[in-house]
């Protein structure tokens, strides 16, 4: 249970370090995946419902491994500087297919539950799913807003900076907090969660 927590805190957790235009992801979500798919092989055995997992986990495995070695060899820098929208619209498909994944996780852990009638918490955390997606879609609104009024500011006119993408940058990093709270909120639901899983299973 240990690596199916560890996988789902890797996809959720983001923290890059840019070297030159190569970006290294400090929490690769390709690996993240890969641990959840290693989980699930062995979660199926315990209940049929842990396959729903299997062929999106796969999914987003290859997808997010594209993007680490596309970002680590620069593509992101230049997608940021040339085609900010597209570098966006990639983003986004891999915070919905990650919770798309996390969601058919907790659809595992509930039916499990259900079966055996008993209580390891998947109610509260289907609920703080719902928070973790909302987080993320304000992370997105504030993230939009920059690239529109950053795009549409003028870099040589001080005074167009300041009332255009200085306000668009706070709000963005304001709603970035709150995306963050709900990351550390899920991960430490999700940790006790699967320590209650783990002893009920063992």
């Amino acid at each position: 249970m240990i690596k199916l927590f560890i996988g789902i805190a890797l996809t959720i957790l983001n923290y890059d370090i840019n070297i030159s235009g190569h970006v290294i992801g400090v929490f690769p979500h390709f690996l993240g995946f890969l641990l959840i798919v290693l989980s699930i092989n062995e979660l199926e055995k315990k209940d049929d419902a842990f396959e729903r997992v299997m062929l999106p986990s796969y999914v987003m495995l290859v997808y997010s491994l594209a993007f680490y070695m596309a970002k680590s060899f620069g593509a992101s820098f230049y997608l940021e500087s040339h085609v900010p929208y597209l570098l966006y619209f990639i983003q986004l498909l891999e915070t919905i297919g990650t919770m798309l994944v996390i969601y058919f996780v907790l659809f595992g852990v509930t039916h499990y539950e259900h079966r055996l009638r008993i209580d390891v918490g998947a109610k509260k955390m289907q609920t703080m799913w719902k928070v973790l997606g909302i987080g993320y879609i304000l992370y997105y609104v504030g993230y939009m807003t920059v690239l529109m009024y950053g795009g549409a500011a003028d870099p040589s006119n001080t005074e167009s900076l300041a009332k255009n993408v200085l306000p668009a940058f706070m709000l963005f990093q304001g709603l970035n907090g709150v995306k963050n709270i709900a990351v550390v909120v899920f991960i430490f639901m999700l940790y006790k969660l699967t320590m209650k899983l783990k002893s009920r299973m063992d």
